[in-house]
């Protein structure tokens, strides 16, 4: 082991000990999220998970669009379809925004095909990512820590490469992206993260959740995170058990 590696991972080892780490967190039913912005392209602002599926795929809706993400994967996007099962956007097999467990200096890379509305074919993207930092930041939802992930997307489109710089900030607190900035297209790409949380007093549904290192509470089921600013009203709405029971 040459001595580049072998000092990348002497950080990397103390990183997990002093635990300035994020692993994957815990996914329960009725768990909402609430953004400023665009949610990959979408207008639609307030997410809450639906279902867990078998296969660990993570189903949430925002009025009558289901995002589906990989639950093996780090929750990272793989589509946006409409109830009636029309497709607005598609990563394939998903976007690899996220690699966790996250640790400041870790990098990854991944290829997926990617289709929008606004073009008119599906194109082979190469992402390269990058963990540049552990800071906190300031979002709507509060002052949150969080991992800066700094990723660079090229795909080719009409000959040329076509460059994407996104810049993503991953909060294991909220257990999801806070904000993501994205220097070529901001008015579509762009949000913020407003609230989050679930609502109190809500069961997890039996087979709905997945073990996480997130504190246990009393009862012994992991506690999924809150948000310090969120809205009272928002605390009160009802679980979802299914995507259409609305």
């Amino acid at each position: 082991m040459n001595r580049t590696v072998l000092g990348i991972a002497m950080v990397l080892a103390s990183q997990l000990a002093l635990g300035t780490h994020a692993e994957r967190p815990l996914v329960t039913v009725g768990y909402r999220l609430t953004y400023q912005g665009r949610m990959m392209g979408v207008d639609c602002t307030d997410w809450r998970i639906a279902e867990i599926q078998k296969d660990g795929h993570i189903l949430a809706r925002c009025r009558n669009y289901i995002l589906e993400s990989s639950g093996t994967d780090g929750g990272n996007p793989i589509r946006i379809s409409t109830l009636f099962g029309v497709k607005l956007v598609e990563f394939l097999p998903f976007s690899p925004m996220l690699n966790l467990p996250l640790v400041v200096g870790k990098t990854w890379q991944g290829t997926y095909t990617a289709f929008t509305t606004d073009k008119t074919n599906v194109v082979e993207t190469h992402s390269e990512c990058q963990v540049s930092s552990f800071d906190k930041i300031a979002v709507i939802a509060g002052d949150l820590d969080a991992f800066k992930i700094e990723c660079t997307d090229t795909s080719q489109s009409g000959g040329k490469p076509d460059i994407i710089h996104t810049t993503r900030w991953y909060s294991p607190t909220a257990a999801a992206i806070v904000k993501s900035l994205q220097q070529e297209n901001p008015a579509k790409w762009n949000f913020e993260l407003t609230s989050f949380g679930l609502p109190e007093g809500a069961p997890v549904p039996a087979g709905k959740a997945r073990a996480s290192p997130i504190s246990h509470g009393n009862s012994g089921v992991p506690s999924p995170p809150q948000s310090p600013n969120a809205d009272a009203a928002l605390q009160k709405i009802a679980p979802i058990r299914d995507p259409l029971d609305y």
